[in-house]
């Protein structure tokens, strides 16, 4: 699944662990781990991805 920053947060909410996501810089993988932290009317999602190829981070 290609998520970015326009992507709805329903989708986000969405996403489970195992699942494959590629982000619009190319970086794509497995999901390892998902974290969600709201910060002021922020929401931010951490998406960490297996075999160590880096989070993606997206800012709602």
């Amino acid at each position: 699944m290609k998520i970015d920053k326009l992507t709805p947060v329903k989708i986000l909410d969405a996403i489970k662990y195992g699942d494959y996501i590629e982000d619009d810089l190319g970086q794509s993988g497995l999901v390892e781990r998902i974290d969600r932290v709201s910060f002021r009317a922020e929401i931010h999602y951490y998406f960490k991805l297996s075999a160590n190829k880096g989070t993606v981070i997206i800012l709602k």
